[in-house]
This record gives C-alpha cells, sequence and structure tokens, in this order.
C-alpha cells in the first residue's frame, strides 16, 4: 500500500504540480510526429481539468489505499494461523490491484497504446529529474516511512491484540518445542 501512496503522489506531481495549466482548451495536447511515430504530448490541463482529476481519481485512490493500509493490517494481525496469514495477505494484494486487472480486462489495445504514446510535457519551472543522490534518497525515505508506519501500527495504533507486550513466548512455545524436538538421524 504504501507502493500504490508513492505512486499517487508521483500522479499528482506529474499531472498536478509539474504539468502547464492551458488556456485554450480542457486538455491541450500536440502530436510529436517527428521525434518519435505516433507520440502524444500533453502541454496541459486547465485548472478545472486538474481539480477534476483531484477529485475524482487522486483523493479516492488515497483514501482507499489507506483504508485498505489500516483494515488490512488489522485483518492480518488478526489472522489466527500462519496458513490463513498467507491466505489473507494474497487476498489484500488481490484487492489492491484489481484496479489494475480491470485496466487489463476491460480497456482495448487501442486505448492501451494510446496512453502508452502520450507524453506530459513539463511546465517551465519544473525541471527533469535526473538519477542523482537526491533520487535515490527519496526513494530512501519512502522505505523508511513504510517501515515507520509498521513500527508506529504495531508499537502504537493497533487494537487487535489488547495488552500485547511484544511476549510470544507463551504462544510460540508448542511451535518452538516441536522444532527443538525434531532430529534427523543419518
Amino acid at each position: 500500500c504504501i507502493g500504490e501512496l508513492r505512486r499517487s503522489y508521483e500522479l499528482w506531481v506529474a499531472l498536478i504540480w509539474n504539468s502547464a495549466t492551458s488556456k485554450t482548451s480542457f486538455v491541450a495536447v500536440r502530436a510529436e510526429e517527428e521525434f518519435e511515430c505516433g507520440v502524444v504530448k500533453m502541454r496541459g490541463l486547465w485548472r478545472s481539468a486538474k481539480v477534476i482529476v483531484v477529485v475524482l481519481v487522486l483523493i479516492p485512490r488515497v483514501v482507499i489505499t489507506c483504508l485498505l493500509l489500516w483494515l488490512g493490517c488489522r485483518w492480518l494481525i488478526a489472522t489466527s494461523s500462519f496458513e490463513s496469514l498467507i491466505l489473507n495477505a494474497v487476498a489484500l494484494a488481490f484487492i489492491k490491484d484489481i484496479k489494475d486487472l480491470v485496466y487489463t480486462t476491460l480497456v482495448s489495445a487501442a486505448c492501451k497504446r494510446e496512453l502508452e504514446l502520450t507524453r506530459i510535457k513539463l511546465a517551465p519551472h519544473a525541471k527533469r529529474e535526473r538519477t542523482d543522490c537526491f533520487a535515490s534518497f527519496k526513494a530512501l525515505v519512502w522505505g523508511f516511512l513504510a517501515m515507520a508506519f509498521v513500527w508506529a501500527y504495531i508499537g502504537i495504533f493497533q487494537q487487535v491484540l489488547v495488552d500485547y507486550r511484544w511476549d510470544v513466548a507463551g504462544v510460540c512455545e508448542d511451535w518452538v518445542g516441536a522444532i527443538h524436538a525434531f532430529h534427523i538421524d543419518i
């Protein structure tokens, strides 16, 4: 889910923050035939188009991802066996990826090809991000945010295991005993 939040942030930066604001049409596009065959460059969006993208795409995407993250964590912590944990994790991954499955299944090949050939022209104030230390640092920040969420959820926010004090010795006693009792004689 943190990856989905990162993709939502990157979409916001590309479509809202770094794209030019068009004054002539709802979506301003221009064909770039001289460089690449069939590439369409989006030159800008009206302010109202940007608002529509934020309200109808980005906000629901972030809200659904946050709810899925929160409820999924509760659901996985409440799982009683390892087999159920794996099954529930696969179910959560399916729910998270269902939008991609719907896109792959329902959108025509021509529309997919047209979307692949669409590029976003950056606004004059935006510069292309190059691979440098800052780009690598941003990736590390997202990783640390994911680890911080896990730590905060388990240590502070989780409400499934009441009076959880990091003591799993009693719960794991039978499992650890079974592993130590397992011997292979050669």
